[in-house]
């Protein structure tokens, strides 16, 4: 899924938004950024997904465990838990058996998961708000990935260049711009080993 959009990213360049000379290109850069962001940040969610249509996670189960950290965040709900072949239901409030969430977990009230192998299943939604501030931060950064890879198409593999002998126009090497690699940083998932 796309993290911007074409219109997004010519308003960022400058663009005539009814000039339709690049858009093939520009699409294809939009595509491959928003691409090159979910593998940086290793995710296969960042904005939420429909709730009609969650998605279906398999766990193993870890004797004894009443929280299960969730790889898609933030949660936004959870259709459905199954631990083995007993579905949980929903706890009704704080002190009641059964499940509840937060952005980040399930946690279970009088159950606890089962030894196995993949006997966990977990169908939920997860990500940011696509209206929310997050997106827009999201978008933002994926639009300067477009605008530089747009931009260095004019000056690949070349350090600087010398104009009429006495000015000399430097260019940057770096594979992702420093204002795009801290949004990176904050939506990273964090990956614990071990």
């Amino acid at each position: 899924m796309d993290l911007t959009t074409l219109d997004a990213a010519k308003q960022w360049l400058g663009l005539d938004p009814n000039d339709a000379g690049d858009d093939e290109l520009l699409t294809a850069l939009v595509t491959a950024a928003s691409s090159f962001f979910y593998q940086m940040t290793s995710r296969r969610i960042l904005l939420a997904t429909d709730p009609a249509n969650p998605i279906t996670v398999y766990r193993d189960g870890w004797s004894g465990l009443q929280r299960l950290c969730m790889s898609e965040t933030p949660i936004v709900s959870v259709a459905s838990l199954t631990l083995g072949t007993t579905t949980i239901p929903v706890s009704a409030d704080a002190l009641s058996a059964g499940y509840g969430f937060d952005s980040d977990s399930i946690f279970l009230r009088g159950w606890c998961t089962p030894q196995g192998i993949q006997n966990i299943k977990v169908t939920y939604s997860a990500g940011y708000d696509p209206a929310g501030s997050e997106a827009l931060t999201i978008a933002q950064a994926v639009n300067e990935l477009v605008a530089q890879k747009y931009k260095r198409r004019s000056h690949i593999d070349q350090n600087s260049q010398s104009l009429q002998g006495n000015i000399t126009a430097s260019y940057s090497q770096r594979d992702v711009p420093p204002e795009v690699q801290t949004v990176i940083n904050k939506f990273a998932r964090v990956r614990v080993y071990g």
